[in-house]
C-alpha cells in the first residue's frame, strides 16, 4: 500500500479488501476522518500501533488475515461498533478490548483462542459475540453481564464451562449460568445399561456397585441406582454415575428418548447363549447412536463361562467409532467385572461434564430432592424448593433440564399427565 494514501485526510470509507496486503504504512493514523475500513482477504500478520488513532473508526473488518495478536491502542477506538476478525491466527485478546464501549458486534469465530480476557464483560453494548471454532475451554462469568446480548455462537469449541447441556440449551441459559457463584466441583454423569431382555444387567449393576451377585429379576422394569466410585489416584475425585438399568422388552422401547440423554456412558450388554442378542446390536448401536450421539459405548458380553463367543469388533467400529471398548464378564462369579469397572471409571472420567463447577444454589436444591422421603414431586413443590434458594424462574427452567441431563432427577414437563419430578433414591 503507498504511503501516499495516507494523504487523503477527508477519507471515510477504504475498501482494501481481497489483495496480497502484509503490512499497512505507519502513517495510517493520519486517516483520522475514516468510519469504515475493510481490509480483508489480505495477509496482515499485524497492525501499526497508530491504528489507535482513527478516532472516527466505527467499522473495521480484518477477516481472512493472519494477526496474531492485536495491538494495547485498539482502545483508542472508542467509536467502534462492528469488529470483525473472523478468520485469523489470534491466541489471546488484549485486557484492552473492554475499553471499546460502544462495540455491538464481535466476530471472533476461527481463531486459536484458548480464553477470554475478563473485560469482555465491559462490552455492555454488545448484541452479537461470535465465538465458534476456537480452543476456548471455558467462559469468563464476566459474559455473564452482557445484558444486551441477542447471539453468541460458541460452536466447536472443547467447553467445560458452561457444561455442554447448558450450552445446548441456549444463550438464556449460559447467560443465567454464568451469573451465579460457582464453588462447588461436580464429577457426575449418567451410566445407561441397554440390551435385549434377560441378559443379565441387572445383575451386572448389582454386581458393579454391591459387589454380589443377585438374579435377574424376570419382572423388568427400569431401575435407577446410584453408583459413588472413589478416587482410584491420589488427588482425584470422586465419580457419581447414575446408572439406568432399561427393561430390554419391547414394550420399553418407546420410553428410550425421556431417558438416553448424550454426554453419558452406555453399556450395551449382550449375551451369547442366544443369537437374537447378536442378531440386535445393530438395532442396539443405533438407537443409542440417535439419542446418545457421540457418547462413549462400551460393549459387554455376560454370562461369558457359558458361552464365549465372539464379536467383529472392527466391523463394529468401523461404523460405530463411539465404542472405546469390548468387554466380557461373568456377574455370577465376578470374573471380569473389576477390568469393565476399570473401563467405566477410565471412560466416564473423559466426559465433559466431569469436574464442572456447580452454582451454589443448585447445589442445595440438589440436595434438597435428596432429603425428600419421597421418589416424586410435582411441579409446585419443585419450584417451592427452587424459590426458598432464591432461585428465579430462569434459574428454575434451566437447572431443572440440567439435573434431568445428569439423571438427577426426570422431569415430564411437556407431558401435562407426566408433569412431575421423578428423584433418584
Amino acid at each position: 500500500m503507498p504511503s501516499e494514501t495516507t494523504e487523503l485526510k477527508s477519507l471515510t470509507e477504504l475498501d482494501l479488501s481481497h489483495n496480497h496486503l502484509t503490512k499497512l504504512p505507519q502513517e495510517f493514523g493520519k486517516l483520522q476522518f475514516l468510519a469504515r475500513l475493510y481490509l480483508s482477504y489480505n495477509q496482515l500478520t499485524q497492525l501499526p500501533s497508530d491504528i489507535g488513532e482513527l478516532g472516527n473508526l466505527t467499522t473495521f473488518n480484518l477477516s481472512y488475515n493472519q494477526l496474531t495478536q492485536l495491538p494495547p491502542e485498539i482502545r483508542e477506538l472508542e467509536n467502534l461498533t462492528k469488529l470483525n476478525l473472523f478468520y485469523n491466527q489470534l491466541t489471546q485478546l488484549p485486557s484492552e478490548i473492554g475499553r471499546l464501549n460502544n462495540l455491538t458486534e464481535l466476530n471472533l469465530s476461527y481463531n486459536q483462542l484458548t480464553q477470554l480476557p475478563l473485560e469482555i464483560g465491559k462490552l455492555k453494548n454488545l448484541t452479537k459475540l461470535h465465538l465458534s471454532y476456537n480452543q476456548l475451554t471455558q467462559l469468563p462469568s464476566d459474559i455473564g453481564r452482557l445484558n444486551n446480548l441477542t447471539e453468541l455462537d460458541l460452536s466447536e469449541n472443547p467447553l467445560i464451562l458452561p457444561p455442554p447441556e447448558i450450552i445446548l440449551m441456549g444463550l438464556k441459559a449460559i447467560i443465567t449460568y454464568l451469573k451465579q457463584s460457582k464453588t462447588i466441583e461436580n464429577n457426575e454423569s449418567k451410566l445407561i445399561l441397554v440390551g435385549n431382555a434377560e441378559v443379565g444387567k441387572t445383575s451386572l449393576v448389582n454386581r458393579l456397585v454391591y459387589d454380589m451377585f443377585v438374579q435377574e429379576d424376570i419382572n423388568e422394569r427400569t431401575i435407577v441406582t446410584k453408583w459413588d466410585i472413589p478416587a482410584l489416584d491420589p488427588g482425584n475425585s470422586k465419580i457419581r454415575l447414575n446408572i439406568l438399568d432399561f427393561g430390554g422388552s419391547e414394550i420399553y422401547h418407546s420410553t428410550y428418548r425421556f431417558f438416553l440423554t448424550k454426554q453419558s456412558v452406555y453399556l450395551l450388554v449382550w449375551n451369547a447363549r442366544k443369537s437374537r442378542d447378536y442378531d440386535n446390536i445393530y438395532y442396539w448401536l443405533h438407537t443409542i447412536e440417535a439419542f446418545g450421539e457421540d457418547s462413549p459405548i462400551i460393549l459387554v458380553m455376560s454370562k461369558m463361562n457359558e458361552n464365549d463367543d465372539d464379536l467383529n469388533l472392527k466391523d463394529l467400529k468401523s461404523k460405530f467409532p463411539q465404542i472405546v471398548g469390548y468387554l466380557k464378564i461373568d456377574s455370577c462369579s465376578g470374573k471380569g467385572i473389576s477390568v469393565l469397572k476399570e473401563k467405566i471409571i477410565e471412560t466416564a472420567r473423559d466426559l465433559p461434564l466431569m469436574k464442572t463447577k456447580w452454582v451454589d444454589s443448585w447445589h442445595k436444591v440438589r440436595k434438597n430432592l435428596e432429603n425428600l422421603q419421597k421418589n416424586w414431586i410435582n411441579q409446585d413443590s419443585f419450584y417451592e424448593i427452587c424459590k426458598f434458594e432464591g432461585l428465579d424462574n430462569d434459574n428454575i427452567n434451566v437447572l431443572d433440564d440440567y439435573l434431568n441431563d445428569l439423571g438427577v432427577i426426570f422431569h415430564f414437563k411437556d407431558r401435562i399427565a407426566l408433569s412431575i419430578r421423578n428423584k433418584i433414591d
